[in-house]
């Protein structure tokens, strides 16, 4: 495996962020930015070859997770754990942004879980790994 892949892989690459001194960590499978485009191309690309990836390590911004599907629902998650009504899921748009951080189990942005992503997005060569399974062990 060469190094920068190595460093990029365990760096926070894939996280979205936030307070790692909080008391809540939320982790995904997988980082559900940047698939689309030229992400995997150029954007991945980059970051792998600079051995990281730049991410807010001081608040996670609530406001915009829960424009997407994955970031309402654990708004409603979070909003429950205190004790508030799941439909009120909206009201973390007004806390600070430092009461979690958000990160993810595998950083390559899918689509979806599909495996044959992998090869369909050229993976295998900007990698190294032959599939994803590989690179998920």
């Amino acid at each position: 495996m060469e190094t920068n892949l190595k460093d990029w892989a365990c760096s926070l690459s894939g996280c979205d962020g936030g307070n790692v001194e909080a008391d809540i960590w939320l982790c995904g499978i997988e980082w559900g930015g940047g698939s689309h485009g030229t992400y995997y191309e150029k954007d991945l690309l980059r970051e792998i070859n600079s051995g990281s990836v730049d991410i807010n390590l001081d608040k996670f911004d609530w406001a915009d997770s829960i424009t997407y599907p994955y970031g309402r629902s654990f708004a409603k998650l979070y909003t429950s754990i205190h004790d508030g009504t799941v439909e009120n899921y909206r009201q973390v748009a007004n806390l600070t942004g430092y009461e979690l951080f958000k990160a993810n189990l595998y950083p390559i942005a899918f689509d979806s879980t599909d495996h044959n992503l992998w090869h369909k997005n050229n993976l295998d060569k900007i990698t190294g790994f032959e599939n994803k399974f590989l690179f998920n062990t």
